[in-house]
């Protein structure tokens, strides 16, 4: 008996018009969803392939370790078509530099950074709107509307408790509500499988099985939520306007209100004072580079211009090698203490912009902090809304999430301290530093070695005529290509740990609305 109410819960669900009208306009945003971002994705992907490989290319260039400051990627999640979450908004792109610690990325795989700053309209977008509207439409007058049409008396009436009749109604409903969604699933993955040929290994399948599983539960939320609203009102217009202004709330009032409460409890960050601070450290190295150069006079020698952002004593170095183009006419140049008294300067300014590089990423870490305060608030404020846990447990599994990011600028992090210590181990900021400059040895800088290849270089340019053939015949070999410590790309993994919270809040939430709305049943009037 349990079975067949059941069943025909399901057959008088299917027979109406707005169960066509949401399969439809379900599937037709799903494909057309899809149909987007599968090419969206193919696009970045395809992005950050050419900028991965003229990354590389630029780098086998390099002629001296000075100039490496390599760019590394991180590549775009796949499960990012089912829910983009903060994955262009937060970045995904880092530049390596020795006087500058990673604090956050950039989005240089979007072709029109003008379109990221719009809502991003995913597969979780039309999940949140779409099924939770539909899951209150089939249930916000399963109770009041069979009274409203005479046969909840005669329902009643059967060999069957109010407990399971209320059970009935939701289980058909859930199945009302799995139906158009696993046809759009099903569509959906055929799209990409097909027309834009993206394939997902087990553990994405399994993703992506769970992101379906989740979105029935969600889905089941709104139906015990329409249930309860039935059970409680006798007209099925009353249950209809509070079933909506529940779903207002917990799907755009209690999210977007989270975020804004978090701000104001917790307080933002002044990028002001931040500007501030960091003007404060460029001012104490300053003088501190200012002094030091008073306690160490520098000797006669090549006398450089000014250059915005370039030492004199890496000029020094450059302007010693006579091989990458600074040559200069005199042959008396270049005073043999004047490369030594590079060396030392070189060494402690070095050594003084990396650390201020770590005192700046200290400011902007608090800064970071205060930020990650106003998130953790926010997520506890959104706590009791169900379109959040699932959004928690979309990005999660797409790990588009903020802690994807998180790992992203560790894992960056990490690298830039590789390349810094393979440099120390070198002698580049000791005792070798010539070495970080230029290809010459220390002995290749002494006068005599430098008159003579500047006797070379000239009888060369005289008898060629060609100042520019001479310089490429001379020209120094790039770098071996392990001299980078190799960066491994981390690939968007799913944090299947990460859901087990928002699936047992969601699950917890149709347990509680069941059990009030089978109260409201038990006392519902039925005349």
């Amino acid at each position: 008996m349990f079975r067949t109410l059941v069943w025909n819960n399901i057959r008088d669900h299917l027979m109406t018009f707005r169960f066509g009208a949401s399969l439809l306009i379900t599937f037709i945003l799903m494909a057309a969803s899809v149909w987007i971002l599968g090419e969206d994705y193919n696009r970045r992907q395809d992005t950050f392939n050419t900028l991965s490989e003229r990354t590389q290319h630029q780098l086998r260039e390099v002629l001296v370790p000075a100039y490496i400051q390599p760019t590394v990627f991180r590549s775009p999640s796949k499960l990012g078509i089912f829910v983009q979450g903060e994955e262009k908004r937060l970045g995904n792109a880092v530049k390596i530099k020795r006087w500058s610690v990673p604090s956050e990325a950039e989005d240089r795989l979007t072709d029109n950074q003008l379109l990221a700053a719009f809502i991003p309209f995913d597969l979780l977008t039309v999940f949140t709107l779409i099924i939770s509207l539909f899951g209150l439409l089939i249930s916000y007058d399963a109770v009041s509307g069979d009274r409203e049409k005479g046969i909840l008396k005669l329902i009643c009436s059967y060999n069957l408790s109010r407990g399971e009749l209320f059970s009935a109604k939701f289980i058909a409903g859930v199945v009302i509500v799995a139906i158009p969604l696993s046809i759009s699933y099903i569509s959906a993955l055929l799209i990409l499988q097909f027309v834009h040929q993206i394939t997902f290994d087990f553990s994405q399948w399994l993703a992506v099985s769970l992101m379906f599983l989740a979105t029935i539960i969600y889905g089941a939320v709104f139906v015990s939520i329409g249930l309860l609203s039935s059970s409680v009102f006798r007209r099925s217009s009353i249950s209809l306007v509070f079933a909506l202004l529940i779903w207002t709330v917990s799907v755009l009032l209690i999210p977007g209100a989270a975020v804004t409460a978090s701000s104001l409890i917790v307080g933002s960050p002044s990028p002001t004072e931040l500007q501030r601070l960091e003007d404060e450290t460029q001012q104490e190295a300053v003088a501190k580079r200012t002094e030091f150069r008073r306690a160490h006079l520098r000797p006669q020698g090549y006398q450089m211009g000014t250059a915005v952002g370039y030492s004199e004593e890496v000029q020094v170095f450059e302007c010693t090698s006579l091989d990458i183009g600074n040559m200069d006419s005199s042959k008396n140049h270049l005073n043999p203490d004047l490369w030594r008294w590079s060396i030392e300067v070189f060494r402690f300014t070095e050594s003084l912009w990396q650390e201020r590089a770590a005192t700046i990423y200290n400011l902007k870490r608090q800064h970071t902090d205060l930020k990650k305060q106003q998130k953790w608030l926010a997520d506890l404020l959104a706590f009791a809304s169900p379109a959040f846990q699932l959004r928690s447990v979309f990005t999660a599994c797409a790990d588009t999430d903020y802690q994807a990011q998180v790992r992203f600028l560790e894992r960056v992090r990490r690298y830039r301290k590789e390349l810094l210590d393979e440099f120390r181990n070198k002698g580049y900021f000791a005792e070798n530093a010539i070495s970080f400059i230029s290809q010459r040895s220390p002995d290749d800088l002494t006068p005599q070695k430098l008159e003579a290849r500047w006797n070379h270089y000239r009888s060369q340019i005289k008898e060629r005529d060609d100042f520019q053939r001479v310089m490429s015949a001379n020209a120094w070999n790039p770098l071996p290509s392990d001299i980078l410590p190799h960066f491994a790309d981390l690939q968007a993994e799913p944090r299947f740990e990460d859901t087990i919270s928002p699936l047992a809040i969601m699950t917890f939430i149709i347990a509680l609305v069941f059990i009030a709305g089978y109260v409201m049943f038990i006392r519902y009037d039925v005349r």
